[in-house]
């Protein structure tokens, strides 16, 4: 998934560079090592797998994170 601003604003604006503006540059204008780290957490923990669950126990069947929405 493509990391953008906004959908995850904090991500960028804790970088401290406003040059960043979406994942290419992310990794363009921070060492490249910090870069990776960061997503890696981020892809890590954004959503898991218990997250799912829940979102299924709650009785949904679809999520459409690009749209932010949650569909029966």
């Amino acid at each position: 998934m493509n990391q953008q601003p906004w959908i995850t604003p904090s991500l960028f604006d804790n970088t401290g560079d406003t040059r960043i503006v979406d994942e290419y540059t992310f990794g363009q204008y921070q060492d490249q090592a910090k870069a990776r780290a960061t997503l890696q957490n981020h892809w890590d923990t954004f959503i898991t797998e218990t997250d799912f669950a829940e979102i299924a126990a709650a009785g949904y069947v679809l999520v459409c994170p690009h749209l932010r929405k949650l569909t029966f």
